[in-house]
């Protein structure tokens, strides 16, 4: 009775002072903006959660002529929600409170807690899930590292095993075990027994540990064409205060930012994409249960008033289109001060690429006259509605008008303006004549039904403009569906001869191994039905070798993956000479 006596008391007082140390952290918002530049797209960065923001001014801006850039995103902010065992609800969203100092985001890890900690190792340990203001100012970066500084190191490396140069964009990545890191960054990395993965990179000497001098260097991905730009940052929602949702309660998660692009002159719309992923990890104590993840557009294609938008649910995709054939309506300034685009107006969209967009909702730019579900989420549980599909006020969205009929009894829908503007027959802002007011969209993923402690996911999105000087604002959506079909092909194929690919037509896939259960908790059986697999490799999303099997020589085999942690990985499966690389979800 007393050794139960005695746990119990430990376990209360490790949350006691757990939520204490919490409450004790005092960071101030990311102020380090950096712009991402490479290929036509310029784009403002930070450790914040809002991308293409710097609190001021509009961030993603992409060049038509050499003279011209249009600016198509004002602010892109994550948001994510869940709820704990209790059913309490938890949220951190970004919008544009940096104007006014407010963030539900800090800049860096969080603390991972001591493996080793008396009574119960890391889940015991009162750090964990926490941080500092220091850990915030020194992590208040943006890393970025170029596909020639990479080849560079690479070649450098393979000559005779050294590096008899300089190359601090790849020496100075933030990657685990990184020994050059604190050299050229000025604080030290988080030991390797008590920090998880970082920035990904190539493990040459699968230590699964970031060792330039060893041949390791920055990837986004094992097989995926090195991109000619990445940028990596991280920030966490347990700094400080949750100014921007209202939420009284942190969700103690990491968030790992990696952002990359190509420079292709041949493929114009890749030419103007930015590519982002998202990682979550939950630092807390406890599981967070049915975690809805939503992307936030502030969208502004010259006058924001008459920005229309649409969602194309059978491309994971959400967008913003001109309601006019002339920006403003032909006015000499939009009403919040700002000019009108010149010329043909642009599309603008959003896309998931490897998990299936479960909403889209919208809310509009609030005034007195604004209906009740329209308006601005001011808490936790109303922005946690539009991460799950509904209005603000509770309420479902219905295929007509501008979707807000709380009492109709017609069936609900979960994407907004699902239909193409120039189809009389579809359900389009253009067709409904809708008002000119300002919108913002929130595209959601139903991420998962819950994350345990130390438990991450993560999401891959595309930011894409298209453009057609010669067709018509409506013709620029049928152009952006031609082109995100095609996006969506170049990633499946690992952006292969990304610069030779101008049409679907175009991509070649291999012939597929079967592969099930897919997602799988345990036992995963691949069949192969040309040759005989002859060697099978598993790779996690940062590069590192999670497990290999050779001198297979079966057409059919069963292997063991319950070891491996919850998440996506990719599955290198030999057949004769070639390899096949297909992804497998281990729940």
């Amino acid at each position: 009775m007393k050794t139960r006596l005695s746990f119990t008391l430990c376990i209360v007082f490790c949350l006691i002072t757990h939520w204490s140390l919490l409450g004790q952290e005092n960071c101030g918002p990311a102020d380090n903006f950096q712009t991402l530049t490479g290929n036509a797209v310029e784009a403002t960065l930070s450790a914040s959660g809002s991308s293409f923001w710097d609190g001021d001014q509009a961030g993603f801006s992409v060049g038509i002529t050499p003279e011209e850039r249009i600016t198509t995103i004002l602010t892109q902010g994550l948001w994510i929600g869940g709820k704990d065992a209790g059913g309490n609800l938890k949220v951190a969203a970004a919008r544009s409170g940096l104007r006014d100092g407010l963030t539900d985001f800090y800049p860096g890890p969080l603390n991972h807690g001591d493996p080793n900690y008396p009574g119960g190792g890391a889940l015991a340990d009162p750090v964990r899930g926490t941080t500092s203001p220091e850990a915030c100012e020194n992590w208040d970066k943006v890393w970025m590292v170029t596909k020639a500084e990479i080849e560079a190191a690479r070649e450098d490396f393979s000559d005779n095993g050294v590096l008899d140069d300089d190359h601090p964009a790849v020496l100075s990545w933030p990657a685990k075990g990184n020994p050059f890191f604190g050299a050229y960054n000025g604080f030290e990395l988080p030991p390797v027994e008590v920090v998880s993965d970082l920035a990904p990179f190539w493990d040459a000497d699968g230590d699964s540990t970031y060792n330039p001098a060893a041949g390791d260097y920055p990837i986004v991905r094992t097989n995926m064409e090195q991109p000619d730009v990445m940028a990596w940052v991280v920030y966490n929602d347990s700094g400080g205060d949750h100014g921007e949702s209202n939420s009284p309660t942190k969700l103690q998660f990491e968030f790992q930012q990696l952002i990359w692009l190509y420079r292709c002159s041949e493929v114009e719309w890749l030419s103007r994409t930015v590519f982002s992923r998202y990682q979550f990890i939950n630092w807390a104590i406890e599981r967070l249960d049915s975690v809805h993840v939503g992307l936030w557009t502030d969208f502004e294609l010259g006058c924001p008033e008459d920005d229309y938008i649409g969602s194309a649910p059978e491309l994971n995709t959400y967008y913003a289109y001109n309601a006019n054939a002339t920006d403003g309506d032909g006015s000499e300034l939009c009403s919040t001060n700002t000019l009108p685009l010149v010329g043909v107006p642009p599309v603008q969209a959003v896309t998931f690429l490897d998990v299936d967009m479960s909403s889209f909702y919208y809310y509009e730019a609030t005034d007195e006259d604004t209906p009740l579900g329209l308006r601005e989420p001011a808490t936790p549980q109303e922005h946690y509605n539009y991460m799950r599909g509904r209005f603000s006020d509770g309420s479902s969205m219905i295929a007509q008008g501008d979707g807000y009929e709380p009492l109709s009894p017609l069936p609900a829908t979960d994407f907004a303006f699902s239909g193409r503007p120039q189809n009389t027959e579809e359900w389009s802002l253009y067709q409904t004549s809708g008002v000119e007011v300002e919108r913002f969209g929130v595209g959601a993923v139903n991420l998962t039904d819950f994350l345990l402690p130390g438990g991450r996911m993560s999401i891959d999105v595309a930011f894409s403009f298209h453009h057609d000087p010669d067709s018509n604002h409506l013709q620029q959506v049928n152009l952006m569906y031609d082109n995100v079909e095609a996006l969506h092909a170049l990633y499946a194929n690992d952006f292969y001869n990304y610069c030779e690919v101008t049409s679907t037509d175009e991509l070649v896939e291999a012939e597929p191994v079967s592969m099930f259960p897919n997602p799988t908790a345990g036992q995963l059986a691949l069949v192969a039905y040309a040759e005989d697999i002859e060697e099978i490799v598993i790779w996690a999303v940062n590069g590192q070798q999670m497990m290999r099997i050779e001198q297979v020589s079966n057409r059919n085999l069963t292997i063991d993956v319950s070891s491996l942690a919850a998440g996506l990985y990719f599955v290198q499966v030999k057949i004769g000479d070639v390899w096949q690389v297909q992804k497998m979800v281990k729940e």
